[in-house]
């Protein structure tokens, strides 16, 4: 039979610090800006839309012939963002 363990000991000397290593290839943008004229703005089948903005008229796509909005924005610019695989 073995006795108990003994007190740890002082820690040892420290080791060289190692090599650099190379630098991780970079993360893949997850938003991106898609420009649409018309009525229309896509994303790919992997994004979603979320947000839009219209240079004119309404973004809801409500009119408000008050203030003159139009039913189709000249052009519209969205915020496409990319949905991740474990979602």
């Amino acid at each position: 039979m073995a006795g108990s363990a003994g007190p740890a000991g002082p820690p040892g000397p420290r080791g060289e610090k190692g090599e650099k290593g190379d630098a991780g290839a970079p993360a893949p943008a997850s938003f991106r800006v898609v420009q649409g004229s018309g009525d229309s703005v896509t994303c790919n089948a992997d994004e979603e839309l979320v947000s839009l903005v219209c240079n004119e008229g309404s973004p809801s796509g409500r009119l408000d012939r008050r203030r003159g909005d139009r039913a189709l924005p000249a052009q519209v610019m969205g915020r496409c963002k990319r949905q991740r695989g474990d979602e």
